[in-house]
C-alpha cells in the first residue's frame, strides 16, 4: 500500500469518528478535543492508533530530525487539515470528499514536505550572569535586557510594536525578569517553521554559548532559567522578524530564582581574559554552519560543549565520564581500541618535547581515566576522588586549547599529529614489553 492510500486510510477512520456534539462532562471519553469553527471536534481514543500513525507518517515526510520544524508544529498543521476536511464533508459539497481525497492529500504531502521557514529572534533569560558589558559568544548576544533594548531590536529588525506593548518596554523587561536579582538574557536569531522549534533551537544555541563560557572558567554558574525544571516553561521572549510581529512570551512565566551564591560578572576583565585565550577563532567557528566545518573543528566544539556540559553536574562520576568523551571526541576518531589511541596520540601531541619517562606518565594516566570510566559504567563506582576530576580537566582542557591553535592549517587531528606530532613509537614498544601501567 503506498504512503497515500495508508494516510487516506487513516483520515477515514478519524473523520468517520469525530464528534462535534459533546458534553465537557464526558471529555474523558477523548484523547484530543479541537476547537474550530465556533464548535467543539472531539477525538475518541478508538482512533488514538490512526492519528498517531497519520502525525508520524508526517514526521517522516517532514524529516523533523534534519529540518527546522518541531512536531508540534505538524500536529497543529494536520490538525487544520483535518477540520478542513471535516467542514467540507459535513457541508455536503461537490465532489464529494471521497473522489478528492486522494488529490488532497498528495497536495498535503506536497506542503509538508515545503514548509515555509521563518526568522526569529529569541530573547532567553540566564540566571546568575551579571553583564557590566556586553558579549557575544559565537551568535549569541549576551545583554542586560532593557527598555532601551527593546526599543533598539525594534528599530534594527523593524518590528512592528503590538499597541499594548507600544509606550510600555518597562513592562515587558519586567515580566521577562521574574523574581531573578539582573535581567540578563542571551539573544540569538534563529530560522525555523515554527516559533516552538525557534525556542528550542536558541534555548539549544545559547546553553551551547553558556558551555563556552563554562570550559572557559571553571564551575561558571551561569544557567538558562528554568533549564532545571523540565516540566516548567521558561518566560522566552520571541518574535517573527520576516512576519514582523512584535515580542510576545512564547511560554508560561517562569519565576525561578537565581541560586543563593554569587552572581558571574561580565566585564572588561572577562573579556580580556577571553580574547587572550583564542576566543576569536573559537567565535569564527562557533558562527558557521556545522556542515562546513571541517572535522578538526567540530571535534573541537564537541568536545568544549562536553566539558562545559560536564561542569553544571554535581556528581563527580558523571563529571568523569564527560570529560573523557570530551577526550574521544579529540583524538579517537571512531577508533575501536579507543584508550589505546587516545593515550597515543595525546603523548604525542602534548609530550612532544618530553623525555621517555614523562611521556609513559602521561600516557598511563590517559589509560586510566579510561579505566576508572569503565569501572564507573560497568562495575557501579559512584565516587572519583576530586584530584582525579581535576587531573582529567586540566588535560582535557589543555588538549583542546592546543589543538585550537591549529584548527584553521589542519582539517583532521589524524593529518594534524601524523605531520606535527608523530608517535614516539620506540617508547611504546619498552612499554608494551614490559606492561609499566599494570601497577597504577
Amino acid at each position: 500500500m503506498t504512503d497515500v492510500n495508508k494516510f487516506v486510510s487513516y483520515i477515514r477512520d478519524i473523520l468517520n469518528a469525530l464528534d462535534h456534539d459533546i458534553e465537557l462532562e464526558n471529555k474523558h471519553k477523548y484523547f484530543k478535543i479541537l476547537w474550530h469553527n465556533d464548535q467543539l471536534l472531539a477525538f475518541p481514543h478508538s482512533v488514538t492508533l490512526s492519528y498517531n500513525n497519520a502525525i508520524s507518517m508526517l514526521v517522516g515526510k517532514a524529516d523533523v530530525r534534519k529540518r527546522l520544524v518541531s512536531r508540534s508544529h505538524i500536529e497543529n498543521t494536520f490538525n487544520n487539515f483535518l477540520s478542513d476536511l471535516y467542514d467540507y464533508k459535513s457541508n455536503n459539497n461537490e465532489p464529494s470528499l471521497t473522489s478528492i481525497l486522494h488529490g488532497k492529500v498528495q497536495e498535503f504531502f506536497k506542503a509538508i514536505r515545503n514548509l515555509k521557514a521563518f526568522e526569529y529572534l529569541v530573547i532567553i533569560p540566564i540566571l546568575n550572569m551579571k553583564i557590566e558589558q556586553i558579549m557575544i559568544i559565537g551568535n549569541v548576544e549576551f545583554v542586560n535586557l532593557t527598555p532601551e533594548k527593546i526599543k533598539e531590536l525594534r528599530n534594527k529588525h523593524n518590528i512592528n510594536a503590538m499597541p499594548e506593548y507600544n509606550e510600555n518596554e518597562r513592562e515587558i523587561v519586567k515580566d521577562f525578569q521574574g523574581d531573578s536579582r539582573h535581567p540578563t538574557a542571551g539573544i540569538d536569531i534563529v530560522i525555523s517553521s515554527d516559533s516552538t522549534k525557534a525556542e528550542e533551537l536558541a534555548v539549544q544555541t545559547v546553553d551551547q554559548a553558556l558551555n563556552v563560557l563554562r570550559f572557559y572558567f571553571h564551575s561558571f554558574r551561569g544557567r538558562v532559567r528554568g533549564e532545571e525544571l523540565r516540566e516548567v516553561n521558561r518566560t522566552i521572549l520571541i518574535s517573527n522578524i520576516d512576519e514582523k510581529q512584535d515580542f510576545s512570551p512564547s511560554s508560561e512565566l517562569c519565576n525561578m530564582i537565581d541560586p543563593d551564591y554569587p552572581d558571574e560578572v561580565i566585564d572588561n576583565e572577562t573579556l580580556r581574559l577571553l580574547r587572550n585565550n583564542e576566543i576569536d577563532k573559537l567565535n569564527r567557528i562557533l558562527i558557521r554552519p556545522f556542515t562546513e566545518l571541517s572535522p578538526l573543528q567540530r571535534d573541537i566544539l564537541n568536545a568544549i560543549f562536553w566539558i562545559g556540559n560536564a561542569e553544571k553536574d554535581i556528581i563527580s562520576t558523571d563529571k568523569l565520564i564527560k570529560y573523557v568523551t570530551a577526550l574521544d571526541a579529540l583524538l579517537s576518531q571512531d577508533r575501536r581500541d579507543k584508550s589505546e589511541t587516545v593515550a597515543k596520540r595525546y603523548t604525542a601531541i602534548m609530550n612532544q618535547n618530553s623525555n621517555g619517562p614523562e611521556i609513559l606518565d602521561a600516557y598511563c594516566r590517559i589509560k586510566n581515566y579510561y579505566i576508572f570510566r569503565n569501572n564507573i559504567l560497568h562495575a557501579g563506582w559512584r565516587y572519583i576522588d576530586p584530584s582525579i576530576l581535576r587531573s582529567v580537566l586540566e588535560d582535557v582542557r589543555n588538549l583542546t586549547f592546543n589543538l585550537l591553535l591549529y584548527v584553521d592549517s589542519y582539517k583532521t587531528v589524524t593529518e594534524l599529529q601524523e605531520k606535527i606530532f608523530p608517535i614516539r613509537r620506540e617508547v611504546f614498544e619498552k612499554t608494551e614489553k614490559s606492561n609499566l601501567c599494570l601497577d597504577l
